[in-house]
């Protein structure tokens, strides 16, 4: 099997090293001084999926090696793993090469693998949403601090299941309220929480008042790894389980649940006839799935979604110089990351997206996650943490902060704001985060939980 990676960054790069364990031929492109090790010394791969040092083939561009560029060395499968702003330029430079070959898009954010698809009509695409956390340590050096399944799918929509949405979950034998009294009780009796700032009924105050130990933010540097802290009860996905069959059935049903039939997605990013991409979807999981944890889906553009709102976790490291689970640890930036997610959703189901299932997301839980008072729905980003483990995870955008590169926030919250500006609708949580990003990308200066949740606070 011969496989090109375009792109072999944190994830291209963890996806090449495996490939190059198997034994596959293998070619990679990659920049600067990454490039350079690479070439030089070698990709090395440490953390979840083992240790190995792989020795691909690398340049710039595919073009740039003479017998893949004369097409003697021709790929069997490609994948573009390089962030979405770079993308359309990623695929451009070496669109010799990929033409006709079946491509694997593994990128964050909506749209992409569509993108990809329209921009190179001979090509068949595969979407593909990576759930595993790399991490770039320096150059030439990969880490997976969290394992985690590569969804594939195909980017043409769905077809609708005969028979209408499914049946409401029947009654469990835990007695179900509406009352957000009887709400918080049942949260208290399900999971001990950490703090007691979220044990109030459903408070969406995103200003509490600073704390004296976050007068003062770090600036970005590249060997941050504060201490994680102790973070989510381990009977967090019981207790969220129980929530949600509990009270799913009886909490009240948002204006989009009433005009939104469950299963048909969003088609407007879906090219508009289907491709004939089922055998390059074959092809992709017999290759990858013998190296790496491979799932398919059906839904692709729902899956997309799902994958959007676990990327939330990507803008508050970026922003404060935490780690992901210390975000989350932080019931002040906790109750920020739920106010985007709600936002979200609540935002998909106006544009009649069906979430797919990821990574145990799925359409009932995130719908139960935009209804349930915060003290219920915080269960879900806590869940998240601990799946995470306790290797502290930057998130991909406060890596390329730590790097000095541009971040794909446009393309993941910033999304979002796009998808409500079609709605006519504001999305100020989502848009207040992307400017914040950015601002940390021009000033390079961390902001505090405080100074986070001021500027939140300003905009509601």
């Amino acid at each position: 099997m011969r496989i090109a990676v375009v792109g072999a960054g944190a994830v291209g790069g963890a996806i090449a090293a495996v490939a190059d364990r198997a034994g596959y031929e293998l070619v990679v492109t990659a920049r600067g001084e990454h490039l350079a090790t690479i070439q030089r010394d070698g990709l090395r791969l440490s953390g979840a999926w083992g240790d190995h040092l792989a020795h691909p083939r690398a340049a710039e561009t595919l073009l740039d090696l003479p017998d893949v560029a004369s097409r003697e060395w021709r790929p069997d499968l490609a994948l573009l793993c390089v962030k979405a702003q770079d993308a359309r330029s990623a695929l451009a430079a070496n669109a010799p090469v990929l033409d006709g070959v079946p491509l694997v898009v593994v990128q964050n954010g909506l749209g992409g693998a569509e993108s990809a698809a329209a921009q190179m009509p001979g090509t068949p695409v595969i979407g593909a949403l990576a759930l595993f956390a790399a991490s770039y340590l320096e150059p030439g050096r990969i880490s997976i601090t969290a394992s985690g399944s590569t969804y594939l799918g195909r980017v043409a929509p769905p077809t609708p299941p005969a028979g209408g949405p499914p049946s409401p979950a029947p009654h469990t034998s835990v007695a179900a309220t509406r009352d957000e009294a009887a709400a918080l009780r049942l949260a208290e009796s399900l999971a001990p929480l950490d703090d007691a700032a979220a044990l109030r009924p459903a408070d969406e105050s995103l200003a509490p008042a600073a704390s004296p130990d976050d007068t003062a933010a770090p600036r970005p540097a590249a060997d941050a790894h504060p201490p994680v802290p102790t973070f989510a009860p381990p009977d967090d996905a019981a207790a969220l389980r129980l929530a949600v069959d509990a009270l799913s059935p009886v909490m009240p049903r948002s204006p989009s649940d009433e005009a939104t039939a469950l299963h048909p997605t969003d088609e407007s990013l879906a090219p508009a006839a289907p491709r004939d991409d089922a055998a390059a979807l074959r092809l992709a999981v017999d290759a990858l799935s013998p190296v790496m944890p491979i799932e398919t889906t059906d839904d692709f553009a729902g899956a997309q979604w799902t994958k959007l709102l676990v990327n939330h976790v990507n803008a508050l490291p970026a922003i404060t110089g935490l780690s992901v689970q210390q975000t989350i640890a932080d019931p002040r930036l906790r109750a920020v990351l739920l106010a985007s997610m709600k936002e979200t959703i609540g935002i998909a189901r106006a544009k009649g997206v069906h979430f797919a299932p990821v990574q145990g997301l799925d359409d009932r839980l995130l719908r139960f996650v935009q209804r349930a008072p915060r003290i219920l729905a915080q269960l879900v980003p806590r869940a998240m943490a601990r799946r995470m483990g306790s290797t502290p995870n930057p998130g991909s955008t406060l890596q390329s902060i730590r790097r000095g590169q541009l971040t794909e926030i446009d393309h993941l919250n910033g999304a979002v704001v796009v998808a409500a500006a079609t709605l006519s609708r504001p999305a100020p949580v989502n848009a207040t985060l992307v400017t914040l990003v950015h601002a940390v990308e021009h000033d390079h200066r961390f902001r505090t939980p405080t100074e986070v949740t001021a500027a939140l606070h300003s905009r509601r």
